[in-house]
């Protein structure tokens, strides 16, 4: 975050520096312009002593040329992870940050504070123990779901608490549910990581909204994740609420056609 700030302080420099450049380099043929007229109005003899003078002066002159040469700035080197984190700073873009110990979840609160950053926390196993803080901050949470163990490890699982959700939910925290970083082919599967969540106590609506519509709100996808007129119909018709644990498959819509 400091140095997208440097970063920027270097371009700004770096135009300061081009439009004083410019400036010099405008004034240039007028002060050229100027020199010829004055010479033209002398007398001759006087001109005579002049050039005299002048061709003198014209050999140290141009040694000095090279030094008096006005030099366009050079800009910066180009930088697209800072540029890209300094959208972060202007509110152009939501920082996602990943963080699982309450003691990292502090630090990267603290960081969001200073620079003034809207941020959404990603994984969080330990952000139920700051939902207060989480909800006053006004941060989002998408938790997500590492691989089920029987066997205690330190890590991102070390905090993991399966009433997380219903903890932050009841605090005022935006719950979101996510699959976290996991090997190729161990994706868990969102709809039974809800509905898990849904069975500690999580509202089934929240639970359905959090992994459609709500997460298409956050992602900027507004027009996907929801039931409406003029969306494209792809759709899933269960036998009861989706979160259910006896709810079962009965018709499968994509574009509007039964599959």
């Amino acid at each position: 975050l400091r140095g997208a700030k440097e970063y920027r302080e270097n371009w700004e420099d770096y135009f300061d520096d081009l439009k004083e450049y410019e400036e010099k380099l405008a004034k240039q043929p007028k002060d050229d312009k100027a020199d010829a007229a004055k010479g033209a109005a002398k007398p001759a003899a006087e001109k005579g002593r002049d050039e005299k003078k002048d061709e003198k002066k014209e050999e140290g002159e141009k040694k000095d040329e090279k030094k008096d040469a006005l030099k366009k700035p050079p800009p910066p080197p180009d930088d697209r992870s800072a540029a890209a984190v300094l959208k972060a700073l202007d509110g152009d873009l939501v920082l996602r940050v990943e963080a699982h110990a309450p003691a990292d979840i502090v630090t990267a609160i603290e960081l969001l504070r200073e620079y003034g950053i809207a941020a959404v926390l990603e994984g969080g196993s330990g952000a139920h123990l700051l939902a207060d803080r989480l909800a006053a901050e006004r941060i989002p949470v998408i938790l997500s779901a590492p691989p089920e163990t029987i066997v205690y490890a330190a890590g991102p699982t070390e905090y993991r608490s399966s009433v997380a959700a219903q903890v932050l939910a009841r605090a005022g925290v935006d719950v979101y549910f996510g699959t976290g970083v996991v090997a190729s082919g161990q994706t868990p599967r969102l709809a039974l990581v809800a509905a898990r969540a849904v069975g500690q106590g999580f509202d089934a609506n929240a639970a359905l909204a959090a992994i459609t519509s709500k997460a298409a709100d956050l992602l900027g996808l507004e027009d996907l994740g929801r039931v409406a007129p003029g969306k494209q119909a792809d759709l899933v018709i269960w036998t009861g609420h989706p979160m259910a644990a006896d709810a079962r498959v009965e018709r499968v819509l994509v574009k509007g056609q039964e599959v």
